[in-house]
């Protein structure tokens, strides 16, 4: 089994997309992805 760990970035959203399906608790939702892997805002 190959085991990758990756620190997602805005655009990667196609990463996770094609996770297995048993890796998350539920299915993976696009419209949920943006939020998380947006660039963070300065402060």
């Amino acid at each position: 089994m190959n085991v990758e760990i990756r620190r997602l970035h805005p655009g990667d959203d196609a990463l996770v997309m094609q996770v297995a399906d048993e890796v998350f608790d539920e299915p993976v939702r696009p419209d949920r992805l943006s939020p998380p892997i947006s660039p963070r805002q300065a402060t």
